[in-house]
Formats: C-alpha cells, structure tokens, sequence
C-alpha cells in the first residue's frame, strides 16, 4: 500500500481507520474501502470506549466515526487546529490545541478553561492515567513530562521530543516511554526517572512506537526498523525491511495491536502487519567460523605456508610436538551479536556434557594434547536463545613420536623377551655355578672328614672284631661290641651332618625319595622297614637348611628306635594334608608312656648331649613346626610343618656372577 500513514487506530482485526495529509480512509480486508476526508489534514484519532465511537482531529474540524455504521458526522468546528485529545477516568475531556489544553464540555459543545492553566498536548499519547496509583502523566509542549495525582502536580522533569507511546511490562514496576529522545524510564512508586541505554549498535533515538505482546515481549518502533526487547530489559534483536517492514519509516503512534500475537505498523510507504511468533521462529541461526589458528603460539600459515586457508580446511595433521593450540570461533550474527553465544567442546579431550560457553568470539586453548584424532564440536545460539545443532568444524590428528608407533613397540616387546630369556638364562647358570661350587665344598669337606675319621673308624671296626673273637666274658663282650656300635654311628653321624650342612635345594618329591632311601640304609638289616609316601605330594621346592633339620629329626628317631624301642620293624609314612607335611614314624615296639611323653622339653641348643627327644623337639620348633609322640601299639613319633615354611626363600640372581 503506497499511502502515507501518519494516524491509525484499529476497530477490528479487519477493519483500520487511518489518516494521513491525503485525508482519512477504511481500511477493509487488505483494502481500502471508504474515503471521508479529503482537503482537510487529519491530526490525530481518538478511541472514546465510553461514547462508542473514534474522535476524528483534523486542523479544521472534530468528528465522531461511528464504526457500527461506518458514518462520519460533523461534531464541532473549533476556532484552531485541534491536536489531541483524551477522556480521564473521572469522564473529563482534555482537548489540546496550539496555545493551550482545556476540558470539553460534552453537553455544550464548548471548550471550558481548566484549573491548571497547560500549553499544548500534542498527539493523543501526550497524556495518560496510571489507574493503580491514581496518577496522570502529561507530555507539555513536546518539553516537559508532568505528573499529576488528585490534580496536584508531584513532579515535573524534562523529555524533549514527540512522545510514540508507554507501556508497563507485565511484572515490573517501572513505565517504559518512547520518545524522539530515546527510553525514559519512570518508577511508579518512587517517581524516579533513568533513561535506558541500549546497545551502542541499536537505535537510541526517533523512536515512534512501542507494544507488549503476550509472551511478555517488548516491541519498540524507530524510523526505519523494530526492535524486541525481553520484560527485563534485555534486547533481542533488531527487524527491519530484510523481514518485510516496507512501510518504513514508522510513524509516531502507529505501532498497534490486532489481537494477541498479530500488530500492525503505519508509515510512510502504508502499512505492514506481522505476527510476532513467526518472527521469532524466523529468526536465523548463526554461523560459526574459524578465523584464528595458532599452533605452539606460532600462526598456522607462518608454519604452512604453502596450504590452504584455514576457513576452507576441515582437516589438519600436525606433529606430536605441535600439540599446543590457540583458535578463535566467531558466530555470525547481526542483528544481535551481544546476545549470541557458543559452546564447544574437543571430542577425544572432552565430553559433550563438558562443553564451555561462550560469546560471539569464542578464544579456545588446548595445550600438550596427545597424540590421537580430535574433533572439534561447536554450536551458536541466536538472541532468542535458540541453539544450532552441533557440527564438526575441523578434524586434527596429531601424529605419535617413533617411539610410540605400532612397529615400534612390537619390537621393544620382542627385545623385551629376548633379554628377559636370556637374564633367566644366566640366572639358572649363576645357580648351576654356585651349586656346583658348592658341591666341590662339600667332597673337599668329605674328603678331610674321611682323612680324619678314616683311622678311628678302623680302629672300632678292629676293636669291634677283637672283642667278637678274644674277649670271652658274655657280658664284657656285650658292653665292648655297643661300645665299638656306638663310635661307628657317631661317626657315620658326623659325616652326614657335615654333608647335610651343604644341603642345597630341591623339590619336596626328590627330598622325600632320598629321605626314605636313607632311612632304609640307616635301619639296614636289624628291623624291618617299610615306607608308604602319598602319590599326591605337590610340586614344591625345600630349603636346603629345613631339608638337613627334617633328616636329623628322621635320623634320631630311627636312632632311638634302635636303641631303645626293641622294636622289630617300623612304618615310615609320608602325605600332605591342608598345606602340611605329614612324617609318621610307628614302630612296633614297647612304646612311651605318658608321663614320659609329658616330661619332653626342647633343648636351649642342639649343642647339648644326652637328650636327643629334646633336640628333635628343638630342631622342629626352629623350622616353624610341629611334632607328637604317642603310644600306639608302640611309640608313634608325628612331623607336621606348613609347606610354605620350608619353601626357599630365593633372591634375585643370588650370588651372580
């Protein structure tokens, strides 16, 4: 519609009465259906809910409009051009011309002096009434704003310019004014004035209109564009000929509601009407892009100096010692950038739920990432709060150092194993040595053992033969034989102590063959000898100082059992039972009785004679076991020790060399 509209006021959602300097029309269904005026310059309409009916101001004349009958009728014709006029709640008229404001005497069709005396008011929103706090604000001259309560002035302060229009958001307490100047805003209790500074971006001045909707959402006319603001005060965002707002520029007052969510605008190109949802949902996204890129705080071109912009790349491969990065993400949007913001986050650093936000320009850091594949995520949320969904703005992969590659790795892995093969190798020939070391020890031992004895052992075996043939006494010749008995044993004791002390490791099954296989020689030909050892006997190793102690036990029982048992055979038994080893000894002789079982203690020391039950008791208590005795059906002598006490306790490469 090519029409200048300086005045509007809507009748019904589709029916507009609006004038212009061409004069006043209907405007019906998208169209212009009625003409009334045409020589006379309309200055301002009136809605009157009271009378029914729209005050008609020309420079001439007053109309009424009757929009039930679409008829224009003559009123009055006032000796000046009449500017605004204004119904109060207390059914007072306020007429306003050039020189001054009076009251309308509806009755008489006169104008009648108020008790103020006021210059003029010019337009129809130049004076209004706050009906919670019984108060009329009046814009004077187009200079000064006055406030007004019971018809007492309360304040007065200065606003220059022609006044588009007021609204109260909904939930505050402060009244929003638009003016030529820009937003005043008056607090409705404590009458304080502050003007509202908008973005230095938007429009701050000719401001023609303003409106709420029912969302809460402030709508404020300038010259050439429209502007929303949230019920707080936060702006939005900025509309103009790009969203369809032809009819600019807006004249003042013009910004009108249709019903809830619909408003029509008046200016010098006609009218544009526009639903405020659909201007919401319309309202772009913004782009984001990636402007800056430093790569160990050096530029990503300085580095690259042959490759693409990095607007145009969404892949980038850098070196493991370029894992520190600087970039910036700018969101596109003008029409509200203080609004806009972004969220990232790097996948393969971050999570989704980790994402930072932040404004239009967004400077992101990552330092000493690792080596991998990243993507960086980002989004941008427009004024309204609405968020784009997430994109991937480049791909990074930064490449591992050699000594993290698969290759390289694997073959660490294989030298790993070659070296760790060949240190068990020299530990088991460390062991070798020191066992053969240690047996050399030993047959030097034996040999000097076999020297010094060699001549004594003969002597008893002699003396052993002299008193079998020459001595005649039975029983002188009894006592020499045990004599001759005795030394031989303790020599053969000797020898096998000392052999014993270089006892060296062996498992448990190896130990307890040649256990029994010694027992057997020891015993020879005087008892009978049987030996039961459990096929379940576990794999296992035993110290060689626990191996010498269990044989000497073993020995001193067969010992005593020649000795003093008169027995005629024994039963040596060996199992594992819960972890333990289990030696039994039972022979079939006069057995011990309780109270000489009761009277066994262990010796202070092995070194002490004469007690070998104590000994046994001493040298078992040393390893950490345990040992019984017990008459049954003869003496029954029971070993038990843990297996885990007698294990070797092994060193790492012992005695390597």
């Amino acid at each position: 519609m090519n029409f200048s509209i300086e005045h509007l006021e809507v009748i019904n959602a589709q029916e507009i009465l609006i004038a212009g300097q061409q004069g006043l029309y209907l405007f019906d269904s998208q169209k212009i259906s009625q003409q009334f005026i045409l020589n006379e310059y309309v200055t301002g309409l009136y809605t009157d809910k009271h009378l029914k009916l729209i005050w008609v101001l020309t420079d001439q004349k007053i109309y009424h409009y009757h929009p039930q009958s679409k008829k224009l009728t003559l009123y009055l014709k006032p000796l000046e051009p009449t500017l605004g006029l204004y119904r109060s709640m207390n059914n007072t008229y306020w007429i306003s011309g050039l020189s001054d404001t009076k009251q309308l005497n509806l009755t008489k069709k006169q104008k009648e002096p108020l008790g103020d005396q006021l210059d003029s008011l010019l337009g129809v929103y130049n004076i209004w009434e706050d009906s919670i706090h019984q108060r009329m604000y009046l814009h004077e001259n187009a200079s000064t704003y006055h406030i007004y309560k019971n018809r007492k002035k309360e304040k007065s302060f200065s606003l220059n310019g022609r006044v588009g229009g007021q609204v109260i958001p909904r939930g505050s307490n402060k009244v929003w004014i638009v003016s030529d100047i820009g937003i005043t805003l008056i607090d409705r209790k404590q009458l304080t004035i502050e003007n509202f500074i908008p973005p230095a971006d938007w429009p701050s001045s000719s401001l023609t209109g303003i409106a709420q909707d029912k969302r809460g959402i402030i709508w404020i006319s300038a010259n050439t564009q429209l502007l929303s603001f949230s019920s707080s005060g936060k702006p939005l965002r900025i509309f103009s000929q790009k969203e369809g707002f032809f009819s600019a520029p807006f004249q003042s007052g013009t910004l009108r509601p249709l019903d809830e969510n619909n408003y029509i605008i008046g200016g010098r190109f006609g009218l544009t009407q526009f639903n405020t949802e659909d201007l919401e949902k319309n309202l772009p996204l913004p782009n984001i892009s990636l402007t800056r890129l430093l790569v160990q705080g050096r530029p990503y071109h300085a580095l690259f100096p042959t490759d693409t912009s990095i607007l145009e790349k969404n892949f980038f491969k850098l070196k493991y010692n370029q894992n520190s990065l600087a970039l910036r993400l700018v969101a596109i949007d003008f029409s509200m950038p203080a609004n806009v913001k972004i969220q990232y986050y790097l996948e393969g650093q971050e999570k989704v739920t980790e994402a930072a936000t932040r404004n239009q320009f967004s400077e992101i850091r990552y330092s000493k990432l690792a080596p991998g594949e990243y993507r960086l995520m980002a989004r941008a949320a427009n004024a309204h709060g609405d968020w784009s969904p997430w994109e991937q703005k480049f791909k990074l992969e930064i490449t591992p150092p050699f000594w993290m590659r698969w290759w390289f790795i694997v073959l660490v892995s294989i030298l790993c194993i070659f070296m760790l093969f060949g240190l068990v190798q020299l530990y088991y020939r460390a062991q070798l040595r020191e066992a053969r070391i240690r047996n050399e020890e030993q047959e030097r031992i034996l040999r000097d053992i076999h020297d010094l004895t060699s001549g004594k052992v003969v002597f008893f075996q002699d003396f052993q033969t002299f008193a079998e043939q020459e001595i005649p006494h039975p029983e002188a010749k009894t006592k020499a034989l045990g004599i001759a008995e005795q030394a031989l044993q303790l020599f053969k004791r000797i020898s096998a102590a000392v052999r014993n002390s270089t006892e060296s490791d062996s498992t448990l099954v190896e130990f307890l063959h040649q256990l029994i296989a010694e027992s057997r020689k020891n015993v020879g030909t005087k008892l009978g000898f049987s030996a039961k050892l459990d096929s379940s006997i576990p794999y296992a190793w035993v110290a060689g100082k626990y191996k010498n102690q269990l044989r000497l036990v073993v020995q001193e029982a067969l010992g005593n059992i020649l000795k003093h048992a008169q027995a005629s055979n024994v039963l040596i038994q060996i199992g594992v039972e819960g972890g333990k080893l289990n030696i039994v000894i039972q022979d079939d002789g006069k057995g011990m009785s309780e109270a000489q079982i009761a009277q066994i203690k262990p010796t202070v020391s092995i070194q002490e004679s004469g007690n070998g039950l104590g000994n046994m008791l001493h040298r078992v208590n040393n390893i950490g076991g345990e040992i019984k005795w017990a008459n049954k059906q003869g003496t029954c002598v029971i070993i038990s020790i843990f297996l885990q006490k007698i294990r070797p306790r092994r060193k790492i490469f012992p005695n390597f060399i």
